[in-house]
């Protein structure tokens, strides 16, 4: 795992982050992310390095964060 990947959930907002997808991961415990190195899935695998399944709770912190900045 590429931990320079692993981004606070709470961390400002990415210019490729937004309410589907995150630039990095945002899970709290990416070792218990169900999609953990899932191909075309996981930023850990991804070229780009977008996570494209975040947590179920990332859209409401991307609205969070999206009213801070």
């Amino acid at each position: 795992m590429n931990l320079s990947l692993v981004i606070e959930p709470s961390a400002p907002l990415n210019l490729q982050d937004s309410a589907c997808q995150t630039y990095g991961c945002r899970h709290q415990n990416p070792d218990n992310c169900r999609n953990n190195s899932i191909q075309n899935a996981c930023a850990f695998v991804r070229a780009d390095n977008i996570c494209l399944k975040p947590t179920a709770r990332w859209a409401k912190q991307y609205k969070k964060l999206l009213k801070i900045t």
